[in-house]
């Protein structure tokens, strides 16, 4: 080798040597790191979240009607199923008999007929399916029957009247005294139409005395109208 091939090889290696001018320039050149910039404190709350499920509307069971024996509230209309097949006469007895409040006195509903106690508050009584306006529950409405001479005072009597007139109207007791018996108004603005159960009536009649129910004489109120301690 020359002087001249000696200076050739030293100024090659000095502008690349070997490599080939495409591979040095499509060489990548690594950038320098970079300081990462300083969070800010809605970076940190927004890192710091957490995320809540979708709200999902609570559904609301429906409202489950309320049966109960008893005569229909003086404040409040009320409508009588006019089907037959929800009427029935039962035996009842009212007890304790002497009380004179209506809160201690309860009905109860008798199934047999030999538990009958002359005196002692049973009576014999025709119910009818009513549904009030208010809450649109249903009461079970005892009406009592003539005495064994046939003899009905006003209450009774007006009692039938108004029941008659709820198979049709929206109606409202309105208590006079014991020679006129009941009146009652009718309504000239509910127009709607009750909407009965479709559950047979004993079962209606179940629901309305639940536990009150008397089946034989091992009852505690029959030995108690017994004399029993």
């Amino acid at each position: 080798m020359n002087d001249n091939d000696i200076v050739s090889t030293i100024l090659g290696s000095l502008e690349g040597g070997d490599a080939e001018p495409s591979e040095q320039a499509n060489a990548e050149v690594t950038p320098l790191p970079t300081k990462k910039g300083k969070l800010t404190m809605a970076d940190k709350i927004a890192k710091a979240a957490i995320a809540l499920p979708p709200i999902t509307p609570r559904e609301t069971p429906p409202k489950q009607p309320v049966y109960s024996v008893g005569r229909p509230s003086t404040q409040d209309y009320f409508r009588v199923c006019p089907d037959p097949a929800y009427t029935a006469a039962f035996l009842v007895l009212e007890y304790p008999k002497k009380s004179t409040s209506f809160k201690d006195k309860k009905t109860y509903l008798v199934l047999d007929e030999s538990l009958h106690r002359p005196g002692k508050g049973f009576s014999v009584r025709d119910f009818y399916l009513c549904q009030c306006n208010s809450g649109r529950d249903f009461l079970l409405w005892g009406v009592g029957r003539s005495n064994d001479s046939g003899w009905e005072n006003a209450w009774l009597v007006t009692a039938r009247e108004i029941v008659l007139a709820a198979t049709k109207s929206w109606v409202c007791l309105r208590p006079v005294d014991q020679d006129t018996g009941y009146r009652y108004d009718v309504s000239t603005k509910i127009t709607r139409e009750p909407e009965w159960p479709t559950l047979p009536f004993s079962d209606l009649v179940a629901k309305a005395f639940g536990s009150r129910v008397i089946e034989d004489d091992s009852h505690d109120v029959i030995r108690k109208l017994d004399g029993a301690e």
